[in-house]
């Protein structure tokens, strides 16, 4: 959709749309030094469009949007984490598992060796 349809449907100015995206709250694509909006543009600005209808200022939406993205991003983070957290346990389980298997040899070997020493001290 073009800058001039935009304009109409929302009844928005277009030196509003140019402040708008000047500070960061919309990202239409330019083409050929036009721009294009696509749906998810045009939600957003109907998201700042409430916004400032509830009385907000731009200042505050533009907070509110950091406030979000950094939210996200530490979600992101916290979910890269956890993942490293649970490569980390089946490591750990990965470990344990072949500590047993040795375990079992050695409890096996001992056993073989005590039955061997008691023969030995039997024959004696």
């Amino acid at each position: 959709m073009k800058t001039s349809d935009i304009e109409q449907k929302y009844a928005v100015s277009r030196e509003a749309l140019r402040y708008y995206i000047e500070r960061g709250l919309l990202n239409p694509t330019c083409i050929n030094d036009s721009l294009e909006w696509e749906e998810k543009d045009e939600v957003t600005l109907q998201s700042v469009l409430q916004l400032r209808t509830m009385g907000l200022t731009i200042d505050s939406i533009v907070e509110l949007k950091q406030d979000h993205q950094d939210s996200v991003g530490l979600q992101t983070k916290l979910l890269r984490r956890v993942e490293k957290v649970k490569q980390e346990i089946e490591a750990i389980d990965s470990e344990q598992r072949e500590l047993a298997y040795r375990k079992q040899i050695l409890e096996t070997a001992l056993h073989q060796l005590s039955q061997q020493i008691r023969l030995y001290e039997e024959s004696d």
